[in-house]
């Protein structure tokens, strides 16, 4: 069974499975191009799979309208992709991606904000104020969620059981300790960028 472009969007902007988006022949044409592009430009394979996961996300999220700069499109996808915490150090910037790709550092940094902004990356930054991108439904984040709220529920249980005080700043160093040192979730440079996220994570789950 085919999906339209707008079936596919109908069940797609809610719940993201990738086999079902992969049946729509729109969907189809933008990966075998972005994947030829990527190979005719020589980049690995791991980063070219992530780049168009990213892309269908992206589409996904933009509805019918989607990008007329499809070139544009997969480099940025690529810069994103391959600023993933663990390529520390990498020192590459968008100005090298835009010369090696020859097109206008704005370009990049246009579709760099708005895919970023629509799948919701939180950006970390070294100590170069480079900045590297984690993933919303990637385990970084997933994990940093998952124990953030589970953290966070044992401190309240703890302040009625034992009359302890809450510190928000207490329950994310907890949690940084965690993934940091324990899990070996991601590089301890990001240490303080990544508690800067676990904060992030325990107010909104008190307001929510």
């Amino acid at each position: 069974m085919r999906y339209s472009k707008v079936d596919v969007f109908k069940l797609m902007q809610e719940y993201y499975n990738l086999p079902v988006a992969l049946r729509n022949e729109y969907i189809q044409s933008y990966v075998r191009e972005a994947y030829k592009f990527y190979k005719d430009h020589g980049v690995k394979k791991t980063y070219s799979y992530y780049a168009i996961d990213i892309i269908i996300r992206y589409l996904i999220k933009l509805g019918s309208s989607w990008p007329r700069e499809k070139n544009v499109l997969y480099i940025a996808a690529l810069y994103i992709a391959s600023r993933h915490p663990f390529s520390h150090p990498n020192p590459t910037s968008r100005y090298d991606f835009a010369k090696r790709f020859q097109i206008r550092t704005s370009s990049i940094n246009w579709y760099v904000t708005r895919i970023t902004n629509e799948l919701s990356f939180f950006k970390l930054y070294d100590s170069h104020s480079r900045p590297y991108f984690v993933d919303s439904s990637g385990l970084i984040h997933v994990l940093s969620s998952t124990l953030t709220r589970s953290r966070t529920n044992e401190y309240f249980i703890r302040q009625i059981a034992l009359e302890e005080a809450i510190d928000h700043n207490i329950i994310a160093d907890d949690v940084v300790a965690q993934l940091v040192d324990k899990l070996r979730l991601i590089p301890p440079i990001f240490r303080r960028e990544l508690r800067r996220l676990i904060l992030s994570f325990i107010e909104d789950y008190l307001i929510s």
